[in-house]
Formats: structure tokens, sequence, C-alpha cells
């Protein structure tokens, strides 16, 4: 299973959401956190604080450790992503 979270915008909480994501997996199955943000925030969230519970990888460690999760969350820009990202619309609730 892939997991993509991807937006245009910065500032949205997609490396927050990913590693939400990979704490739950994680649970299941080994998971592994595929860092593809340029800001490679997840990464060094793993490495200064006290590391996470599943592997975090940017893209040049990623292919070594792919091949042993079962599992994985990615985080990077939309630009970037290989499917076009859903949109969402807000509207009015109906009867308003």
């Amino acid at each position: 299973m892939i997991i993509t979270v991807a937006s245009h915008k910065g500032g949205v909480g997609k490396t927050t959401t990913a590693v939400h994501l990979a704490t739950y997996l994680q649970t299941l199955a080994p998971t592994l956190l595929l860092d593809g943000d340029d800001t490679r925030n997840a990464t060094a969230w793993n490495e200064n604080g006290q590391g996470f519970p599943f592997k975090v990888a940017d893209q040049n460690s990623a292919a070594l450790l792919a091949p042993r999760a079962g599992r994985a969350a990615a985080t990077r820009p939309a630009h970037r992503a290989r499917r076009p990202p859903l949109h969402r619309r807000d509207t009015a609730p109906q009867g308003i």
C-alpha cells in the first residue's frame, strides 16, 4: 500500500499528516515514510527528536529501504506527485 500526501500549497500539514499516518500504519505492518518534500522536515524531525517507530527515508535512500517495508506513506509537493491530487471545493451546506 502506498499513500501520498500532496498539496500545491505549503504549510497545510503534509508532513504532519504523513507522520501521523505512518505512526498508525506501523501498528499494522512495517512502514516507511518517504520524505520527498524539498524541506525534508520529516527526516529532520526523526533525526533531531527521539525518532519515530518507523523508518524515514529521503529519495536517495528510499530504494534501499522500500523492499523491507510493508506499507509506505509519502510526502511530496504536488507538482512532483505522479498522479494529480484530489481537489476539494468548499461549498455551503444545502438549505443555507
